[in-house]
């Protein structure tokens, strides 16, 4: 999942691992297959991956260091765990430190050249979903590492606890879900205030579902002040206000925390949260029984029609100053076809033509939602977010906090000046 985080804190190292590869040069003329890899003179030293999967780096990440390294016996892997990733990871591109395999943050297309190598010679074993993402003037600079989609993970038995038969079907029956969660004793709805990235899902997802339209996002960037009352994103907004208004939301919302969060919803603390499927492996992990927890639509109206919008993780990519770049390409070739991560993960598969294993995904295609596949954003769009130096998480939070005209009105302003710098006409 891509994720943005606000406080201007140091890059907070979970693993204090070298950064190896900071100068160096690439070549593109080898086609990485399982047959030539350990073969190529390319195809040795120690490799270091930067990703943004905290929960991991004691733990799968030595498992798939251990078999990647059986495999590829000349070539080691060292994996570091960024917070704050897209927030650090940037600070390491600007200064010229790209590691030799990273996760893309959020920049334009345009700006892929500049800092990561094609990635058009990896010999993949199948097509590939949204493979178009991360691609500039015909070159691909960017692997999938899986694909979720959006919907509400709940606790059945905090349903079943709180005499709640079924689950919501419109926005109102949501909100009346909401409220029986609550009489029952249990959070009603998590939103992970504290942390912000979790709120992208309001900036992001439910704009989507609400107008029907994967292009909603991109649309903005034709307006010179997109956020204006009963827009998709005003509406989003207002739903999780609602939430927050009527005491459904977390009691403390600057306590909130990921982490904690999941462990709530494992025992039913929690009743519901608005995430991807890919949350729900960790949910488990923290307590849960698989058959406890369920995953359904968000009604963000009372349409009776579901929408799920369904997207790609984060992407692969190898850093431009990679002296490593021919075993980085293969350790991501690793990670598509070989490493198990989008079953670890709860993801999608990346691979067309391999099927999920997650059973939360069944309960979800049963409700036969429409799928809603997200598009890229446009150079435009990213260039503005850019200027104007504006996270749509933290617009979300002050929305909620805050007098929602004054909120519009400001980040209205932020939009128009940046479009004006950009010289972009109205």
């Amino acid at each position: 999942m891509q994720i943005n985080r606000i406080r201007p804190v140091s890059i907070l190292v979970i693993a204090a691992l070298v950064i190896s590869g900071c100068t160096g040069t690439h070549s593109n003329d080898i086609s990485f297959s399982d047959k030539t890899a350990n073969n190529n003179p390319q195809m040795s030293g120690t490799i270091t991956i930067v990703t943004n999967r905290t929960d991991m780096i004691d733990k799968q990440y030595k498992e798939y260091a251990t078999r990647f390294h059986e495999k590829y016996p000349t070539i080691s892997v060292q994996f570091e765990a960024l917070r704050d990733y897209d927030k650090n990871i940037k600070i390491r591109l600007a200064s010229g430190e790209t590691p030799d395999v990273l996760l893309i943050p959020s920049i334009p297309n345009s700006d892929l050249a500049k800092f990561f190598v094609p990635l058009g010679d990896i010999d993949l074993r199948g097509e590939l979903h949204f493979q178009d993402f991360k691609t500039y003037q015909g070159e691909t600079y960017g692997i999938p590492s899986g694909v979720a989609v959006s919907g509400v993970v709940y606790n059945k038995r905090a349903f079943e606890r709180a005499g709640i038969l079924e689950v919501p079907k419109t926005l109102e029956a949501f909100y009346e879900t909401c409220d029986k969660l609550k009489r029952s004793g249990v959070v009603a709805f998590a939103s992970n205030f504290k942390d912000r990235w979790p709120l992208q899902v309001w900036s992001n997802d439910v704009p989507i579902i609400l107008a029907g339209d994967a292009e909603t996002k991109n649309d903005l960037a034709a307006s010179g002040a997109p956020f204006q009352s009963n827009n998709p994103y005003v509406s989003s907004m207002s739903i999780i206000k609602t939430l927050y208004d009527r005491g459904y939301l977390e009691p403390n919302l600057n306590d909130t925390n990921w982490e904690g969060s999941k462990k709530e919803l494992a025992v039913g603390k929690i009743g519901m949260m608005l995430t991807g499927n890919w949350a729900i492996k960790q949910i488990i992990e923290n307590g849960a029984k698989s058959e406890d927890i369920g995953f359904f639509p968000f009604p963000a109206d009372n349409s009776g029609k579901f929408r799920v919008t369904q997207y790609p993780d984060r992407y692969y990519t190898v850093g431009k100053n990679s002296k490593h770049a021919a075993a980085a390409k293969v350790f991501i070739k690793w990670m598509v076809e070989e490493s198990g991560y989008e079953n670890y993960s709860g993801f999608i598969p990346a691979l067309k033509e391999r099927k999920p294993e997650l059973p939360q995904l069944l309960e979800m295609d049963s409700y036969h939602p429409e799928y809603v596949n997200v598009v890229k954003d446009s150079d435009r769009l990213s260039q503005i977010l850019n200027k104007a130096q504006l996270e749509m998480p933290a617009l979300v939070q002050e929305y909620i906090l805050g007098n929602p005209t004054e909120v519009l009105n400001k980040y209205n302003q932020q939009w128009t000046q940046a479009r004006h710098s950009l010289n972009i006409s109205p």
